[in-house]
């Protein structure tokens, strides 16, 4: 029998992975290894059994002991003070989806040889089968040490040919739902608690909902609303989002030049693995010569034949750590940050634990070359998204004649990818194998869209997005980029392909609404049927995690809003701040836009930017904000004066200017470069920008004849400060790196 309990004296834990059998206690050499053990070298740190399993000396059995759970810290700050209104509403947004899991989970706990397992927020736990992530109903093999979701755990008996049925551990052993041991990750007392609050929240039903399930998609959708910034307020903007459809907004306006060469010079270093659109193959190369290819579209010969693409880029950190000007800006100028933005007061990812694995939601950027012609691959396969998503263009190359670049979308509403799936298997003969639009696996190219329309009925719609532009695509919406220069056939209709006419930047951010979380909830069971078939990908989104993590959060941020108002209801203070009631008639008709074809009386600037700096509105109450300018201040004098009393120990040394010369002094003990400009120099603003992204910025100093220098440490990327800068390093006797910038007034 295998249980869970606590730590008594006469239980030996296990310390040390399975396949370090040297280390172990004499009573665990004998039990068999975890699969992680098996799979992997036993240096691993990540053995199933290391500080779970246990065996207990009185009875001569194998026990389970639950490790404690670290508490996660929920974040209390938000782009907006949160309401009392905000919260209700997303509680039974939340209860809805969560609360049948949740009763399940408790009959669950009723089952015997019940294991108690210690909720991660370091890790995610996946379904050792499907891949999807493990919130509720699973189980787990005392034997090896896999895991397993509800679904995947009673399939086993049930399908005889299931391609986990061999445990790792022993040959003759199955898996089999009759040997798997039940598991939970919430306390008894934390679970009945939930499911009470719960049910209190779906009982109290609340007047004005501010939200409103999506309504059935007629079979002739309207032209796809286009809005200009600012004609909407987030209470317009969420009636036409409760429907269910996309959206366009137009003149956003993007502070700095976010266009290839911008990242040339401040990224040129970087790898990255580029993708050939046609072919699927990928090749290593640099930001440089890749966003070259932008350039200079003569060079796209050889090796570079095609259309190559970086997506999802950065692929492993934060968008935020590695481009924090181009994160700032976009945080910026994104519309509706209640709902879209990381922090957005509406988004329920935002409640996620700061100490814990967040979801990647973005943002990432997506960069492709353009075409010409009537390509019939594209640039990004047909496919649709678990979560509501947000795609904005920052840049685009001009056309020879001068006219701006485009992307072109064609949209198609959920109820429309059976259908398509239908036609490609039945009609045009593509393997029934898998999910084809899950599996990114097809282009639609001009040839089956025409056919898709006569056989099937199914017309795409379309939507041309230029340089500041956002086009918001809802949950389980498939999308494609494809190249169409012919638009004749496709007038109305509705699933999303998108096409870039000439090469693209765009930047791209998942976000979770209310109003789309049954469609979300439906596309991530869809998703782990595909994976079960292809094997392929996994659960990175954790919906129902991120759900729960979001509505355990809510009396925490709620005592927070309890605290600040002394009391009193924060709507009764200031009635403005919640945006989360809609209005019950949609918005007027001026703020709407047809979405037309590009013509050439069209303005649309190539850049979409605009460098002047934004308004930007505080809601941080005056007496907080005026505590917070007080502190900063006081910071800031006190590392002046350390930073005075730290020159009056070492004051320095002489340091002849090579451009004037002349005399300097000042304190180099930490500088790692130095660079230095003849007086009048007008790009002095961009190195201090350049020095600063590549170290820590020290100081800026100048000669006795108004030569600027520029002294930094703590260089991560050395050659960028000698190459791309196009200095010249000079290297001295003593440890301190000399770097001229020669460049003329």
């Amino acid at each position: 029998m295998t249980t869970t309990r606590s730590m008594p004296h006469d239980v030996v834990v296990q310390k040390y992975a399975c396949a370090q059998r040297s280390k172990l206690a004499s009573v665990f050499k004998d039990l068999t290894k975890c699969i992680h053990c098996i799979n992997v070298r036993a240096s691993s740190p990540h053995c199933r059994f290391n500080g779970f399993r246990a065996f207990d000396l009185g009875s001569k059995q194998t026990t389970f002991l639950s490790k404690p759970s670290i508490k996660p810290l929920y974040p209390q700050v938000f782009n907006r003070p949160i309401t009392k209104e905000d919260i209700e509403l997303k509680k039974r947004a939340c209860a809805e989806t969560l609360l049948p899991i949740l009763l399940r989970e408790s009959e669950h706990c009723s089952r015997p040889n019940l294991i108690r397992h210690s909720r991660q927020l370091k890790t995610r736990i996946l379904c050792d089968v499907c891949k999807t992530s493990l919130f509720a109903l699973s189980w787990l093999c005392p034997t090896c040490g896999q895991d397993f979701c509800n679904e995947c755990a009673c399939n086993m008996n049930t399908n005889p040919n299931f391609q986990k049925a061999t445990c790792p551990s022993k040959a003759s052993h199955l898996h089999s739902l009759d040997n798997l041991c039940p598991v939970t990750r919430f306390e008894e007392q934390e679970l009945v608690e939930t499911i009470e609050s719960m049910k209190h929240d779906l009982d109290n039903k609340l007047p004005n909902s501010s939200w409103n399930p999506p309504i059935s998609v007629p079979e002739l959708v309207p032209e796809v609303p286009r809005y200009k910034q600012g004609m909407l307020k987030i209470s317009d903007f969420l009636h036409e989002w409760s429907k269910g459809l996309p959206l366009v907004i137009t003149d956003l306006m993007i502070q700095g030049s976010w266009d290839p060469q911008y990242f040339i010079d401040h990224f040129g270093w970087m790898p990255v693995t580029v993708v050939n659109c046609e072919t699927g193959d990928t090749k290593q190369s640099t930001v440089t010569k890749f966003f070259s290819l932008f350039l200079h579209p003569e060079d796209r010969t050889g090796p570079w034949a095609g259309i190559w693409k970086l997506k999802d880029w950065p692929p492993q950190r934060d968008f935020k750590t590695e481009f924090p000007e181009v994160f700032e800006a976009f945080s910026k100028c994104i519309p509706f940050a209640d709902v879209t933005a990381l922090n957005g007061a509406l988004n329920l990812a935002a409640h996620l634990p700061m100490n814990g694995v967040s979801p990647d939601v973005g943002p990432k950027m997506y960069n492709s070359n353009g075409s010409d012609v009537d390509d019939p691959y594209g640039s990004t396969r047909l496919h649709k998204d678990m979560t509501d998503a947000l795609n904005l263009m920052v840049w685009a190359a001009q056309f020879p004649d001068g006219k701006p670049g485009y992307a072109l979308w064609h949209l198609f509403p959920p109820e429309a990818t059976g259908i398509i799936q239908q036609f490609l298997c039945v009609d045009e003969g593509f393997p029934e194998a898998g999910d084809l639009i899950n599996g990114q696996c097809v282009y639609l190219n001009t040839g089956l869209l025409e056919r898709l329309h006569q056989k099937r009925g199914v017309r795409p719609h379309v939507v041309y997005q230029y340089p500041g532009q956002a086009v918001f695509i809802p949950a389980g919406w498939a999308h494609q980029v494809y190249f169409f220069p012919c638009v004749k056939y496709f007038t109305h209709g509705h699933c999303s392909q998108v096409g870039n006419k000439s090469d693209a930047i765009k930047i791209a951010c998942d976000f979770i609404s209310l109003q789309n979380l049954a469609e979300t909830s439906r596309v991530s069971s869809e998703l782990r049927e595909h994976r079960l078939t292809s094997q392929w990908g996994e659960d990175i989104l954790a919906l129902y995690d991120t759900l729960y993590h979001a509505y355990r959060s809510f009396p925490t941020v709620l005592g927070t809003i309890l605290h600040t108002s002394n009391g009193q209801d924060l709507c009764e203070i200031s009635p403005e701040v919640s945006t989360m009631a809609v209005d019950l008639y949609p918005p007027g008709a001026s703020a709407m836009e047809v979405d037309n074809p590009p013509s050439t009386s069209q303005e649309v600037s190539a850049m979409g930017i605009d460098n002047s700096p934004l308004p930007h509105a505080s809601h941080t109450p005056p007496g907080r904000l005026r505590r917070l300018q007080l502190r900063h201040l006081n910071q800031k004098q006190k590392r002046m004066d350390a930073i005075l009393e730290e020159r009056a120990a070492n004051p320095g040394k002489d340091f002849i200017c090579p451009l004037c010369p002349g005399d300097s002094y000042f304190n180099r003990g930490r500088a790692e470069f130095i660079a230095i400009t003849p007086p009048g120099y007008t790009g002095i603003q961009k190195l201090r920008r350049d020095f600063a992204s590549q170290g820590q910025f020290l100081m800026n100093a100048s000669c006795t004849n108004s030569c600027h220098i520029l002294t930094v440490s703590h260089v991560r990327h050395p050659v960028f400060i000698s190459r791309q800068l196009e200095c010249r390093r000079i290297v001295p006797k003593n440890p301190l790196q000399f770097c001229y910038q020669r460049i003329s007034a």
